[in-house]
């Protein structure tokens, strides 16, 4: 695949040449090579490189894990490509949240996190407006059950079943195609990409409690409306839809839940960012390498750190 490398000392950006055009389809409606080579550009010039901090300590995917199914070291090797740094951390381990931390990435705990520690993350995006992506297996216990609600956010103990057999790839992976109109999702929406993952839970937005008018709660995307919630604790090999127990599809896999806050002079204040996906899968090893999960990591990367506003030149015409 041919790509353009910006290049400044020690910071590199590697541009893939779908980035330079939109599509509707197969027809290529705009380009937008000069927003994206400006981008990059003053991307490679920043001096100050952001940091994302992977939480340890409950059985976490990890960085330096080359595994396919359960490993992160093809992520790490993206993001360090982004000029961003990758770094482990345990909360118990420090007083609070590092001042230099971009995100914080929980990804795939197989144990709770401590009320210590949630408290931490609580204090980092509520009063630091902190940015923290969470991902999550089907049946391991997180944690985060006093801090979701706070955010709109509801994990029912579930487990997806999609039925649509045109949403399954030959390996029986689920294939994500409904996408909400995000900053996140807007690139995989325009190049009409697919993700692939494994198996999935749902992520439902829900009235904060307690209320809080100053939450956006977006769903990103969703399964096939064939798709059922099964209830974990009754999922078996060969499962059928039950109209009494079970929830029907279409079922959000990933929500965004953003807090902003108005000043008298009528500007919004950003607030803290956070993302939930209810599947582990979407960005081990294994199936980074679909060109639509590496996407949809880089779309919550860029949003979380504004980096898709850094340069708004407008798209030209495809002629």
């Amino acid at each position: 695949t041919q790509s353009i490398l910006v290049n400044y000392q020690d910071r590199r950006r590697l541009l893939r040449l779908d980035e330079f055009v939109e599509f509707d389809g197969d027809r290529i409606t705009a380009y937008t090579g000069e927003s994206a080579l400006t981008s990059a550009i003053v991307e490679v010039h920043q001096e100050r490189t952001p940091v994302i901090y992977f939480l340890t300590g409950h059985g976490e995917d990890r960085l330096d894990d080359t595994r396919p199914r359960i490993g992160l070291s093809a992520l790490s090797n993206l993001i360090r490509s982004r000029n961003m740094l990758p770094r482990a951390i345990d909360l118990n381990a420090v007083d609070d949240v590092p001042q230099d931390a971009g995100i914080i990435v929980i990804a795939n705990p197989k144990g709770p996190l401590s009320s210590g520690e949630v408290e931490k993350i609580r204090h980092y995006l509520e009063e630091q407006s902190g940015r923290v992506l969470v991902w999550l297996n089907t049946n391991d216990s997180h944690g985060l059950e006093t801090l979701l609600p706070q955010w709109g956010i509801s994990l029912p103990d579930k487990v997806i079943v999609e039925a649509d057999k045109a949403f399954l790839d030959s390996s029986g992976n689920i294939l994500i195609r409904n996408f909400a109109d995000h900053p996140i999702t807007r690139s995989l929406i325009e190049n009409q990409t697919s993700l692939v993952v494994g198996d999935c839970r749902p992520v439902l937005p829900v009235q904060p409690s307690p209320a809080d008018e100053r939450l956006e709660i977006i769903p990103l995307f969703a399964t096939s409306s064939s798709s059922w919630g099964e209830n974990r604790l009754s999922f078996s090999a060969n499962p059928t839809f039950d109209p009494l127990l079970d929830s029907t599809g279409p079922l959000p896999v990933a929500v965004a839940s953003q807090q902003t806050a108005s000043s008298q002079l009528g500007i919004n204040i950003p607030g803290g960012k956070l993302v939930i996906l209810g599947t582990a899968d979407v960005f081990t090893n294994q199936y980074l390498v679909n060109i639509g999960n590496s996407t949809l990591l880089f779309g919550i990367l860029n949003w979380m750190l504004e980096r898709n506003q850094l340069i708004a030149i407008p798209p030209r015409s495809a002629t």
